[in-house]
């Protein structure tokens, strides 16, 4: 009988003196580990067990969690920032919790309570929003230039001044809208200042505000307006413009600089209001330093309006929603045609995505004027699964009506 030829087996010692750490895939590198259950790699390349759970902090009223620089959590009334508590005065209302918490840069900005933190300065912390009424103060108006220095007119009057001095101010009243005009030696002309801008003063009314913040003024439509020492009343439809939305050009503790075109200094008794506002939203979330929202539903304003839009703060800035300057850092708005609210939104490999529960709605560009949405008709998320936004290896998942979605930019 004929046995096969057995080959012996030679014995080896393999020694790992090196951890090499987590490595769920198919292939790993000798020392590494494909699974871990109560190890740690705090110690590589030492192989340790980890440490012993404990307690980080009691809370009373948890209603969220962030890790900026430090972990960060809501408790009740207060935001808590590393081992320091910060007293913000957060509503407990049901309706307004959990909190949505965004961060930004070293800011945590909180939702729907529209305050911030700064983590590294935890004094640094506040409102987003800011008003201003002058109360029984009164409000004087006066044309200036950019700077909030006032123009010295030197004549008003419909016809062109006969030998004006070079920097003469004229103010051409010949007919509606008047106009100001500077009288230039070197070119023997009057040429008109294409800009002017309104001084509004009253004490403190620039204190809550920066300059080139976006804010609504209102108060002007409802007032008649007087000549400072004088019985004289006036309504004229030029001061009525100055109810809207406006930018500060310059600030200073008891005045802000808008603009606008007044024909003489005016001054106002009744109540004006100066706000910066933020708009109500469903979701935020920040992408490429700016942060996003969107909001469907009734018009706070208008019974027979519905909202149905995305909104984008300005570049850097988290408390300018309403800045319109006509340059790249502005804030943006846009309305969307899609049926139904938003059920969630995420930042995706740079592009602001918000989703319906049958749209997805894709924010390209860098800056405002080139900004544009796609809309994908296809599944998006469940209605109440907002939360279930994950990136897992530059791929997005959610929940949908219909089960688990995957995501990895295909259109």
């Amino acid at each position: 009988m004929q046995y096969p030829t057995l080959t012996e087996l030679e014995n080896t010692v393999e020694i790992t003196n090196a951890f090499g750490g987590y490595n769920h895939n198919l292939r790993i590198s000798p020392g590494e580990f494909y699974d871990m259950q109560n190890l740690t790699s705090s110690s590589y390349p030492v192989l340790s067990p980890r440490g012993q759970r404990g307690v980080y902090a009691s809370t009373t009223n948890p209603q969220g969690l962030i890790a900026n620089d430090k972990l960060c959590y809501v408790d009740g009334t207060n935001f808590v920032v590393g081992d320091q508590s910060v007293s913000l005065g957060l509503s407990t209302d049901p309706y307004k919790c959990p909190k949505t918490l965004v961060s930004m840069g070293v800011y945590v900005i909180i939702f729907p309570d529209k305050k911030y933190v700064n983590v590294s300065y935890p004094s640094d912390y506040g409102s987003m929003e800011a008003s201003f009424q002058n109360g029984t103060h009164p409000i004087t108006l006066s044309i200036c230039d950019r700077e909030g220095k006032g123009y010295d007119i030197t004549y008003t009057r419909p016809t062109e001044p006969e030998g004006p001095a070079d920097g003469d101010i004229w103010l051409d009243n010949n007919k509606k809208p008047y106009s100001l005009k500077q009288y230039s030696a070197s070119s023997g002309m009057w040429v008109s200042i294409a800009t002017t801008y309104i001084k509004i003063s009253s004490p403190n009314i620039g204190m809550q505000f920066k300059q080139y913040d976006g804010v609504t003024i209102s108060g002007f439509d409802k007032t008649a307006f007087h000549v400072p020492d004088s019985e004289e009343t006036f309504s004229d439809e030029e001061y009525r413009k100055l109810d809207g939305s406006f930018v500060i050009w310059d600030r200073g503790d008891d005045f802000i600089v808008i603009t606008g075109f007044l024909s003489e200094p005016r001054a106002i008794d009744d109540t004006i209001t100066v706000k910066r506002e933020v708009p109500d939203m469903d979701f935020v979330i920040e992408s490429e330093n700016r942060l996003w929202g969107c909001r469907y539903g009734q018009d706070p304003e208008s019974s027979f309006t519905m909202i149905n839009e995305i909104y984008a703060s300005k570049l850097g800035d988290f408390k300018n929603w309403n800045c319109f300057m006509g340059v790249s850092t502005d804030s943006y708005a846009a309305s969307i045609g899609t049926d139904g609210p938003f059920t969630g939104a995420v930042s995706y490999l740079g592009y602001p995505i918000f989703f319906k529960e049958k749209y997805m709605h894709k924010i390209y560009g860098n800056y405002p004027s080139n900004y544009q949405i796609q809309t994908s008709d296809i599944r998006g998320v469940q209605k109440g699964s907002g939360s279930s936004l994950a990136i897992v290896n530059e791929v997005l998942y959610y929940k949908s009506q219909n089960g688990i979605c995957a995501y990895d930019r295909s259109e």
